[in-house]
């Protein structure tokens, strides 16, 4: 069946009311992408989907939810797949494109159990990385842990076995060779680490060094990432050789062995065995730190982070620049930095700093950051962490989220749904309609109607962080339930209310339309609040609001009151339309 002729089957079925199909697909408008219908457990325990027929809930044990894709495609065909419980947080991650592992539910059974699942660990947990060792380590070090156990008998109480001569001095050589292996794969692993990042600083200083400028700090700071001098590669080198867990315990093997051979001398077992460091434990006190010992100390730490402190330069224009090496001129194409090993402190004040690069940066975020479209996805990895973390932490603009906005609409019965639409807002300033700007909401059965970016969703919290907190955002959230709800051609939605039993209050103020006209007229920018005169500024009349919700809402309460299901008044978008 084809999906023009099963959308209209749905559209007038009894099963459920779908809106009519979209005549035109355009991106500059506000239209909702996803369509949820949802069952409560309540409403699933007693066999009612929020559907005008019963299903069996035998049908649909494991996915409580049907997804409506009803815009995939510029004619409107209807498409279905499952939603699990966090369908809007597997949305977000997967628009970062950030991989996604599913915790299996059932964690505490035995292995033995048919339904046991090996638990996956998060992709973004520290710990485990941490974790993570080489096989071949573990296994050359677990007979050392058994060497090091007791005996058994010794425990007893009785005589233990004793060890001749040769038998202790093969384990010794056997353990000492193993720890030989080890200090040998260390020193190899730590010579390929410095190779890498000698490469990669040098690549990265004949790379962005001849098209920065030469006053600007960031080619001072590229210039100070020179080369370890021959002393301070040797002294690090000797120091790193000195702290070897491998090396101390090659060293006390080797004094082990020439106590049981030599009877405590120096003198090496053979002549092919190669010489080993024995640093010896005196009691001699550590030298005191001079102004000298100091500033080395200090030298030395410098050299170790340079090599953290890289500037990754990405420049890629796609237009031809005026520059005769083909390279992109200064501000032309995209510079951006990437410090993956840097806290956020540090990266914005290193922004503060490079006022030129922070410029360059914005005026990339302006350009390739499009409200409508959602974030810019880059093939290069790199990049796209650099501007993901730069959106949500360092650049202060979290609240100016530029990807789908998300509000639920649920109607009585556990009939839900889900309308999804972009952001009405650039990233310099806000658009301020009829209804405030927000992110994504924490949607649940609940009494509070809250309006965001033209959407109308049923919510009982919301999180402060979420939700732009302008003087008029405070006071959307009003206290209905939706009754009804259908959709325009124009994308917007309209809603039929009814007043909950439970009023909230707001500082002791209710709501009312006037004071939601306050509000919002007392939100402008700041440009035009200045042109205004204190004479044309308008305050938020209390009396009058009172006035108000005494003649206009408090007497259609009491007319309606005890009626369930009875319609308050007209719709919410009427009633912002009379402000």
């Amino acid at each position: 069946m084809q999906s023009a002729r099963f959308d209209e089957l749905l559209r007038h079925s009894k099963l459920f009311s779908l809106p009519r199909r979209l005549t035109a697909f355009s991106v500059d408008g506000r239209l909702p992408v996803h369509q949820i219908i949802e069952t409560l457990p309540s409403s699933f325990e007693r066999g009612e989907w929020g559907l005008k027929s019963q299903l069996p809930s035998s049908r649909m044990v494991k996915n409580r939810r049907v997804v409506l894709h009803s815009l995939d495609t510029p004619e409107g065909f209807a498409s279905f797949a499952p939603a699990e419980k966090y369908y809007k947080a597997r949305l977000r991650f997967e628009e970062l494109k950030v991989p996604v592992l599913t915790n299996p539910l059932a964690l505490t059974l035995e292995e033995k159990d048919a339904k046991y699942k090996e638990k996956i660990r998060s992709y973004f947990d520290e710990k485990y990385k941490a974790m993570q060792r080489d096989t071949e380590l573990k296994a050359d070090l677990q007979p050392e842990a058994e060497l090091e156990q007791s005996d058994p008998a010794e425990a007893q109480g009785s005589q233990p076995k004793e060890r001749t001569l040769e038998e202790e001095l093969a384990t010794i050589r056997r353990n000492k060779a193993k720890w030989q292996r080890l200090e040998a794969l260390r020193l190899k692993k730590v010579e390929v680490a410095e190779g890498e990042e000698a490469q990669k600083l040098a690549a990265l200083r004949d790379h962005i060094a001849p098209v920065l400028d030469p006053s600007d700090h960031t080619l001072n700071l590229i210039k100070g990432t020179q080369p370890v001098s021959g002393e301070l590669a040797a002294e690090k080198q000797l120091e790193s050789k000195d702290d070897s867990h491998f090396m101390r315990m090659i060293a006390q093997l080797t004094e082990r062995e020439n106590i049981l051979l030599n009877g405590g001398t120096a003198s090496r077992l053979s002549e092919n065995e190669p010489a080993i460091a024995e640093p010896r434990v005196t009691d001699a006190k550590e030298p005191a730190i001079s102004p000298k010992n100091a500033s080395e100390d200090a030298a030395i730490e410098r050299e170790e982070k340079a090599p953290r402190l890289y500037l990754n330069a990405l420049y890629y224009d796609p237009h031809p620049t005026e520059r005769a090496d083909g390279r992109s001129a200064l501000g032309s194409g995209r510079t951006l930095i990437n410090l993956p090993e840097l806290s956020s402190s540090q990266v914005k004040a290193l922004l503060r700093e490079v006022a030129q690069l922070r410029e360059q940066f914005d005026n990339y975020l302006r350009r390739e950051l499009d409200p409508r479209l959602g974030i810019h996805h880059s093939d290069n990895p790199q990049e796209y962490d650099m501007i993901r973390e730069a959106v949500f932490r360092f650049l202060g603009i979290s609240n100016r989220d530029t990807r789908r906005s998300i509000a639920e609409v649920a109607a009585t019965g556990g009939l839900s749904y889900s309308l999804s639409g972009r952001m009405y807002r650039t990233l310099t300033q806000l658009h301020f309609e009829r209804t405030t700007q927000g992110r994504e909401l924490e949607v649940s059965q609940g009494t509070s109607l809250v309006a965001v970016n033209g959407f109308v969703g049923v919510s009982s919290r919301f999180r402060r962080s979420d939700i732009m907190l302008t003087a008029a955002s405070r006071f959307v959230v009003r206290d209905f339930i939706v009754n009804s709800a259908t959709l325009n051609s124009s994308g917007g939605v309209h809603i039929r209310v009814m007043r909950s039993n439970a009023p909230a209050g707001y500082n002791g103020v209710e709501p009312t339309p006037a004071y939601l006209k306050s509000a919002a007229l007392a939100w402008q920018p700041p440009e035009k609040k200045a042109s205004e005169t204190p004479a044309q500024a308008q305050s938020f009349d209390v009396v009058r609001a009172s006035n108000e919700y005494s003649e206009v809402v408090k007497p259609a309460v009491n007319k309606n009151k005890g009626k369930s299901g009875k319609e308050l008044y007209g719709t919410l978008l009427d009633m912002l339309d009379t402000l």
